[in-house]
């Protein structure tokens, strides 16, 4: 498969001490396209390592997650080609995906390519477990990214037939997810803090049938199974991220530390009044 260098694309992958995955993201794209690092102001070698690689460097600082509109802007200033592919440090590109975006970017009549993502956990393929269309490769205007929330990618400007869906059986980006248990659980906790504020609480019944539709269909449906553990954790991690919105969301409306030890004080003084 022969390699074209496109003037129409940049490929802005985003980093926060990368060193160790920088230097591979960078190859995968680097004779595609420009390749810009938007560098969350890394104290390691991410910085220096794609520099030599052949890339651009933009530092700056996000609000913890890289969607914001703030972000947004500043990428959309220091990009000069007409299309974006946004992008992330633990992710690959097959090569047949990038001739394929390559191909499709020059239709005038497209503004937007959306691109299925699909997760590896434990180094194990899950299949189409938790995977998901995301509009990654796009002209600069044809995404508004202004008051956009965690986990959301901002709000297409442009009409549904200037959107192209890649066919996800053959062209996908590969999510490598590497976070330990323990790792997880620290950025749970850190994007379910920042999510909380957007999400509203359910009662009980459908918390339970929500849960039981994420698994369902991500482990069963999506074939996540096939990747035997690895597939089950991923399917249960992401039960857990949910089950935390939901904890955290009653908890800004009924709980806090105070008023959860006055409802154990009030028991505790209950078994006192028993004690002659």
């Amino acid at each position: 498969m022969s390699i074209n260098f496109s003037e129409e694309i940049t490929f802005v992958i985003f980093t926060f001490n990368e060193e160790d995955r920088v230097e591979r993201v960078v190859k995968n794209f680097i004779k595609y396209g420009k390749v810009l690092i938007v560098d969350n102001y890394s104290v390691d070698r991410t910085r220096e390592i794609a520099l030599q690689l052949g890339s651009e460097i933009l530092l700056h600082k996000n609000l913890g997650w890289v969607d914001d509109e703030f972000t947004a802007l500043a990428v959309k200033d220091a990009v000069t080609t007409p299309w974006i592919y946004w992008g992330y440090a633990d992710e690959m590109v097959s090569p047949g995906t990038l001739v394929e975006i390559q191909e499709k970017i020059k239709d005038s009549a497209l503004d937007i390519i959306s691109i299925s993502r699909k997760n590896y956990y434990y180094g194990a393929y899950c299949f189409d477990a938790h995977s998901g269309y995301i509009n990654r490769v796009f002209r600069k205007n044809a995404i508004d990214f202004i008051g956009n929330k965690i986990h959301n990618f901002g709000v297409v400007t442009v009409s549904k037939d200037k959107i192209l869906r890649l066919n996800s059986k053959i062209y996908f980006i590969h999510h490598f997810i590497s976070y330990t248990a323990k790792d997880h659980l620290r950025v749970i906790d850190r994007y379910t803090d920042i999510q909380v504020e957007e999400f509203e609480s359910a009662s009980l019944y459908k918390i339970i049938g929500n849960i039981l539709k994420i698994f369902l269909s991500n482990y069963i449906g999506k074939r996540g199974y096939k990747a035997g553990k690895a597939g089950f954790y991923l399917c249960m991690e992401q039960i857990f991220y949910h089950l935390n919105l939901y904890m955290k969301s009653d908890e800004k409306n009924l709980f806090s530390n105070a008023t959860i030890e006055q409802i154990n004080n009030n028991q505790k003084d209950i078994i006192l009044s028993n004690i002659k």
